[in-house]
């Protein structure tokens, strides 16, 4: 039994001494390392290149809302910039172009309620400081921060002063 024991050993050490068809074991190893390293680069390059375009999709069609609100924002405030239209009178149609398309539209007034829409720059947190500037002229307005409490001290004193109504002031300290 001792003998056949030591026998067996001795054929299990002569099988791991034997280093034949290691090479294509270490190989295989070394390249499924590589390509799953390959893929994930991949993957990683492809996802971020997704994620950016969605972000500029996004910030384009945001801009593009924006500058379409502006515009005719700009197109009734200057073909009724008195309010003296009368109650269902059309407003000439304004045709625009945004990025590479083109629109068209009208508006009918349909009601005499006179508005402000006051347009605050960066907005912050903190107490009232009572040096908002309200400022009517786009050729005035620059970039500026103000807080939320001067804005709400802005529209409490225009409800009463009534001195912005059919305009857009943008607010800044």
């Amino acid at each position: 039994m001792k003998n056949r024991l030591t026998s067996i050993r001795s054929r299990i050490d002569l099988r791991l001494r034997d280093e034949r068809g290691i090479a294509l074991v270490l190989a295989l190893v070394v390249m499924g390392t590589l390509s799953i390293t390959a893929v994930s680069v991949a993957m990683f390059t492809t996802s971020n290149e997704t994620s950016s375009a969605r972000d500029r999709d996004v910030a384009r069609a945001l801009n593009t809302a924006e500058a379409g609100l502006n515009n005719a924002l700009a197109v009734l405030t200057q073909q009724d910039s008195t309010g003296t239209q009368p109650i269902g009178a059309t407003l000439a149609s304004t045709t625009f172009t945004l990025d590479g398309y083109s629109g068209t539209y009208s508006a009918t007034k349909t009601s005499g309620l006179e508005w402000t829409i006051a347009r605050p720059g960066l907005l912050t947190s903190g107490p009232s400081t009572g040096q908002a500037r309200a400022l009517a002229d786009p050729k005035d307005w620059r970039a500026g921060s103000i807080s939320r409490a001067d804005v709400a001290d802005f529209l409490v004193r225009e409800a009463f002063e009534r001195r912005f109504v059919g305009k857009t002031p943008l607010l800044i300290r």
